[in-house]
């Protein structure tokens, strides 16, 4: 507890400050070893769960550089404010499968989720543009083209859900990680899920709780967790589906082999990566459903080299910098 308040290191900035599920403040550091960088005096990270009330903060220029998509995104296009366009992360459900006694052990009641997510209609109604349906994490980065979908099929569902043993369905929970997940995607995968008889209630913590279900543990529910993509995708063994996060999540025998195999290679190999996701699509570890276009906005002034870059979004604070109107 005393580390996670009392970070150190050699980076650009220093920790000044946290509150919980609100902000998070770093100042300069005086003895950063490359002179003259960072440019900024500090840093701010704001925290913002409810994405209208994150939207309105930043038209009103409380905020120099915000993330968006769906409909907030092609408003923001619209109204003409400097962006980015990158392919993002995949959202997903991550069920508590490693708990014996929720349904959600079961393979077939994970199957029955994703049989009756209908990922066409939440791409075309409410992707607005920016979202594509998922089948597995990251398919633009490492599609499995013979990969078997689950593709849209309620009546498949209900009957998985009865040769699991619950013909009459069961009730569940869906805690989102409300800072990265549009409320309105999990609102009607509930929905879809209750449809089946999955009576589901969509919950929207707050950051610092949600935190302690995807670093703590939770019972007889689904998280809906946005993935981030990263340059390197061996990344995601560890800070996606290693053992500090998501324990109430298993991790299979067989994907804990391949995903030691693929952190073992020299380089990257996409083959052994793919492996590992053929794997959690298999095992249906995750559930994913869409895949988002990221569309970073800044306000006008604001300049963050980092987005330059082809794949990862990046801030690079070290050189981050703002014209005099923007400050």
């Amino acid at each position: 507890n005393w580390a996670r308040e009392n970070p150190i290191g050699t980076g650009p900035f220093i920790f000044k400050s946290h509150q919980r599920g609100t902000r998070v403040i770093f100042e300069k550091n005086e003895n950063y070893w490359e002179p003259g960088r960072p440019y900024l005096d500090g840093v701010e990270f704001i925290i913002i769960a409810d994405q209208t009330v994150r939207n309105l903060a930043f038209k009103r220029g409380d905020i120099h550089e915000f993330t968006a998509a769906g409909l907030d995104a092609q408003e923001l296009v619209q109204l003409g404010f400097p962006a980015y366009r990158r392919t993002g992360g995949t959202f997903v459900l991550v069920p508590d499968s490693a708990n014996d006694d929720s349904p959600f052990s079961n393979l077939k009641v994970r199957q029955a989720v994703s049989y009756a997510i209908d990922r066409e209609s939440l791409a075309t109604n409410l992707g607005f543009g920016f979202a594509r349906p998922a089948y597995q994490i990251f398919p633009s980065f490492a599609e499995i083209p013979d990969l078997e979908k689950t593709m849209y099929d309620p009546d498949k569902a209900r009957q998985l859900l009865a040769e699991a043993g619950y013909p009459e369905g069961f009730q569940t929970d869906i805690h989102s990680q409300g800072y990265a997940v549009p409320a309105n995607y999990v609102t009607a995968i509930a929905a879809m899920l209750t449809e089946v008889g999955i009576v589901t209630t969509p919950n929207f913590p707050e950051s610092g709780k949600y935190s302690e279900y995807r670093f703590g543990s939770w019972h007889n529910a689904l998280l809906a967790q946005g993935l981030g993509n990263f340059d390197n995708l061996n990344s995601l063994w560890g800070f996606y589906f290693g053992t500090t996060a998501f324990k109430s999540r298993e991790n299979p025998e067989r994907f804990v082999a391949a995903s030691e195999a693929s952190l073992a290679s020299p380089e990257v190999d996409l083959d052994l990566v793919k492996a590992c996701i053929k794997i959690i699509a298999e095992e249906l570890m995750v559930i994913p459903y869409l895949e988002e276009t990221v569309m970073i906005f800044q306000s006008p002034g604001a300049h963050n080299a980092g987005l330059d870059v082809a794949t990862q979004v990046q801030f690079w604070s070290h050189i981050a910098w703002l014209e005099p109107e923007a400050r």
